[in-house]
């Protein structure tokens, strides 16, 4: 991270994968829309995000997995095992 912006861009980074997830049925793109991309609950807009808290954010006990992202992962999941 070069410290101007975070990581992953949620429009930008989508497209690519909305590309790819066309073409395979087994691929659903969801975005969370408060949560970071390792699932973590963020209620800031991207705009409004420190690189910083950023950093600090991703391994913080106390940040919660985003409960609308761990329902969409655990439905895909359970609609796709077996």
């Amino acid at each position: 991270m070069n410290g101007e912006h975070v990581p992953v861009s949620p429009t930008l980074d989508a497209q690519a994968l909305a590309t790819v997830a066309a073409h395979n049925r087994d691929i659903t793109l969801y975005l969370p829309p408060e949560a970071n991309h390792v699932f973590k609950h963020e209620p800031r807009p991207v705009t409004e995000i420190d690189p910083a808290s950023v950093i600090t954010g991703y391994g913080a006990a106390d940040i919660d997995l985003d409960p609308d992202a761990l329902a969409h992962l655990v439905a895909w999941l359970s609609a796709h095992a077996g």
